[in-house]
């Protein structure tokens, strides 16, 4: 190997090894601005009402900043509206129920409400209304499940795979939700069907973007351009004018 390999060979290595734009950071579960999506939705009997948050961010959510909007009977405006609360570490789920629902519901949820929840006509968005940094309004829309402003008669989807007298479960292979609230909702595609009063899966989700791979280059996208950016850059830099030098360099 001749020393000009050698040395370009050297300035590769040095610059990728320390430089986190050279992780992918959409590896994960989407991009930062649509990783929290419903993993869970259940519409069973009588008050059997929950619907279930994964987060997909590398870093935790405040839900402070997150409600949950209820449109009813095919309305363009929401009938009801729930902040959530608390905290939602990377990787993990929330709860949201009706604290008449079943012992085994309420043994999972996080949160319960005696507000009037959905039937499974009616549509439901998660919308950031703050931001995580500063607390400026956003109403960012993450996930919708059914079709704003339109009435599908009973239920969207059929079979197990329908928002009615059913449990719908997010596929694993599902990366973020979907924040088009008016395109057509068809359960089938992203979700798995069970029959009516199933809550075993409550509590947990599995996803294939579970972000613990990427906290690393998500973090330092958040942090700005510092520490190990700010010495990949000076090093690239540098590597590349000593290579121009000695490549170009006058014969002895």
């Amino acid at each position: 190997m001749s020393k000009r390999t050698f040395l370009l060979l050297v300035v590769i290595l040095l610059t990728s090894s320390l430089s986190p734009s050279l992780v992918d950071a959409q590896s994960g579960c989407g991009n930062d601005d649509g990783a929290l999506f419903f993993s869970e939705y259940v519409e069973g009997s009588s008050y059997n009402k929950a619907l279930e948050i994964f987060n997909g961010y590398a870093t935790a959510a405040d839900l402070s900043n997150f409600q949950i909007k209820i449109y009813f009977n095919g309305n363009a405006t929401p009938g009801v509206t729930l902040t959530l609360s608390g905290t939602l570490n990377p990787g993990d789920v929330f709860v949201l129920a009706d604290a008449r629902a079943d012992p085994a519901i309420l043994s999972v949820a996080d949160q319960t409400t005696r507000a009037n929840l959905f039937n499974g006509d009616d549509a439901i968005a998660l919308v950031q209304v703050a931001s995580q940094q500063d607390g400026s309004a956003l109403n960012v829309t993450h996930d919708v499940i059914g079709q704003i402003g339109f009435d599908p008669g009973s239920e969207w989807g059929s079979g197990n795979a329908s928002t009615r007298d059913n449990t719908i479960r997010r596929k694993t292979s599902v990366s973020q939700g979907d924040a088009d609230g008016s395109d057509a909702f068809d359960p089938s595609a992203e979700w798995d069907g069970y029959p009516v009063d199933t809550f075993g899966g409550l509590g947990a989700h599995t996803a294939t973007c579970t972000p613990t791979a990427i906290t690393f280059a998500r973090m330092t996208a958040r942090t700005g351009p510092s520490g190990a950016h700010v010495i990949a850059l000076l090093l690239g830099c540098c590597g590349v004018v000593f290579l121009r030098f000695w490549l170009h360099r006058p014969s002895a």
